[in-house]
Order: structure tokens, then C-alpha cells, then sequence
């Protein structure tokens, strides 16, 4: 360190040494796709899109790898003013997700889809394949 001798704390430059190796180690693993990868979890409003756009950018800059996205609380289509209205706003950001998402799945589940028992899971466990596997063959 190049101020080594103004420093009185003890062992602080030794520390400084660990931490930065600590640092690239996280990074290494947070950026090799076979160790570590990030499940991005949005609800489709505005602010949530914004948020996860901004995260997949910065994965996308970092390096780390984003193998799927999941948007969560989707209200159901119905046809009643009220849910018209929520369902343009909502594809609005379900539109804005999905096309920050570049390489990665995108998996979408519905309002009042809440997976209860092993059959949801399995369920939602096979969107998520066929997401993946459409957007490879992409």
C-alpha cells in the first residue's frame, strides 16, 4: 500500500490484502455460469420493471449469468373494465421485462396460480424447462 507508514492501525494492510482476495474470489464465482447464476423475481408494475431492467443490465455488465426471470402476480385476464384496465398497465411492464431479458427465460405465473401442492410445482417447474429450452432454440 502506498501509505503503509501513515497507517497506525495494526494488521491493517495485511487485511486489506484479504478482503480484496476474498472480493475476487466472489467474483470468479459469481460470474462463472456453471458455479453460480441469478433468478431474477419481478411483479409487473412500473417500478418493479424498472428494477429489474436495471438489474439484468448490471448482471449483463458484471458478467453473472441470468438463466431465468419469473414475473409473479399476474392478474388474470377477465373481461370487466377494471381488469382491462389492469392488464394493458401490467403489459406494459411484462413487456419491458421481457425484452431486458435478452438470453434468459422468462417464466410468467398468474394471480391466484399460487403453486399449493407438488403437482403446482411440477407444473411451474415445466414452464420454466420450456421457457429455457424455447429460448436456447432461439
Amino acid at each position: 500500500l502506498k501509505y503503509d507508514n501513515m497507517l497506525k492501525v495494526p494488521d491493517l494492510k495485511a487485511r486489506l490484502v484479504e478482503i480484496s482476495r476474498g472480493a475476487n474470489e466472489l467474483q470468479d464465482l459469481l460470474t462463472d455460469s456453471k458455479r453460480a447464476g441469478l433468478i431474477a423475481v419481478a411483479i409487473p408494475t412500473v417500478l418493479s420493471a424498472e428494477e429489474t431492467t436495471d438489474l439484468l443490465e448490471a448482471c449483463d455488465k458484471l458478467g453473472v449469468a441470468v438463466p431465468a426471470v419469473i414475473i409473479n402476480q399476474i392478474t388474470p385476464a377477465c373481461d370487466t373494465p377494471l381488469f382491462r384496465a389492469i392488464n394493458a398497465r401490467e403489459a406494459d411492464s411484462i413487456s419491458r421485462i421481457e425484452r431486458s431479458a435478452n438470453r434468459s427465460a422468462v417464466s410468467k405465473i398468474t394471480r391466484g396460480c399460487v403453486p399449493r401442492d407438488l403437482a403446482d410445482i411440477t407444473a411451474l417447474g415445466v414452464s420454466l424447462i420450456k421457457a429455457s429450452q424455447s429460448k436456447a432454440a432461439a
